[in-house]
């Protein structure tokens, strides 16, 4: 998927290119690699850390064999970023398998909330350089994924105003830390 990313950069059409460039495509795949090796929090936290780094691993050989460079150095701030996120994500993903109680509303709001953020960053700040299309769909992903989780895995009416609640809560830190960010 890292080596997809970087190749989808030059080849897709430019109604795609905003799937190559955003957090929330790598996040579902590292969420559900590790919801579905079915790891514990520990091991899931461990698995996002490397699931991530071995997407910039992919993002960087494909960059190379295009000519660029791709720094996998802590430095780097999508690297960086990667380290923080991916055992999050990880333990998102480990919650919502084994749990239904609010660690899992925490896990479903982690990655709900970042793919309707990222929709609305991409519609709103830079969808004047950018096509709709992936921003549009990103939002769709990330409210059908609260509610079929709402709807098929959570249990009690704190389970679910949790979730809401911090699927905004994520949506709007996303919106105000992407511009800090650059």
């Amino acid at each position: 998927m890292g080596a997809a990313t970087s190749w989808g950069q030059l080849l897709l059409p430019s109604a795609l290119t905003s799937v190559a460039n955003s957090a929330g495509g790598w996040s579902l795949v590292v969420f559900a690699l590790v919801w579905w090796v079915r790891a514990r929090p520990r091991w899931a936290a461990a698995l996002g850390l490397l699931g991530f780094y071995a997407l910039h691993i992919g993002y960087a050989l494909a960059s190379a064999g295009r000519g660029l460079s791709w720094s996998l150095a802590p430095t780097n701030f999508w690297v960086a970023a990667g380290l923080v996120a991916g055992p999050l994500v990880g333990v998102g993903a480990a919650w919502v398998r084994w749990r239904t109680d609010v660690l899992a509303a925490v896990g479903v709001a982690g990655l709900s909330g970042l793919l309707i953020g990222e929709g609305v960053y991409g519609l709103t700040v830079i969808g004047a350089t950018t096509s709709p299309v992936y921003w549009s769909a990103s939002i769709a992903m990330g409210v059908a994924f609260a509610a079929w989780m709402v709807w098929r895995r959570l249990r009690g009416p704190v389970a679910v105003a949790l979730t809401v609640a911090l699927t905004v809560l994520t949506s709007v830190a996303l919106l105000v830390a992407y511009p800090v960010a650059g």
